[in-house]
C-alpha cells in the first residue's frame, strides 16, 4: 500500500484551487474585501483532501510494537518467510489496515 497516490494529492490541489479561486472571485465582487474567502476555502479543502494522507504518513512512521510483531511472527506463516525490507513493508501495510479500522 502507498501512503498517497500522486494523482489523488494533484486532484485535490486542483479541487482546492478550483474551489478557493471561484469563492475569491464571488467574494470580491459581492462584498469588498471579500476576496480572502478563497484562499480559506482553498486551505480548508485541501486540509481535509490531505488528512488521509497525513495520518496514513504519520502511522508510517511509528514503529510497530514488539507484542504485535511476535505475534505476526507466531500466526503468520508469511511473514515468517520475508526478508527484512518484506517484513518493514507488511508491518507498515498491517498499521495502515489497523488504523483505518
Amino acid at each position: 500500500m502507498r501512503i498517497a497516490r500522486r494523482s489523488n494529492l494533484i486532484f485535490a490541489g486542483l479541487i482546492a484551487l478550483i474551489v478557493g479561486g471561484g469563492l475569491a472571485v464571488v467574494g470580491a465582487r459581492a462584498v469588498p474585501g471579500g476576496g480572502w474567502l478563497g484562499p480559506a476555502a482553498a486551505v480548508v479543502v485541501g486540509g481535509l483532501a490531505l488528512r488521509r494522507p497525513l495520518r496514513r504518513w504519520r502511522v508510517a512512521r511509528r514503529a510497530l510494537p514488539p507484542d504485535a510483531r511476535a505475534w505476526l511472527h507466531t500466526h503468520v506463516p508469511l511473514y515468517r518467510h520475508l526478508d527484512d525490507a518484506g517484513r518493514a513493508r507488511f508491518e507498515r501495510d498491517v498499521q495502515f489496515f489497523l488504523n483505518e479500522q
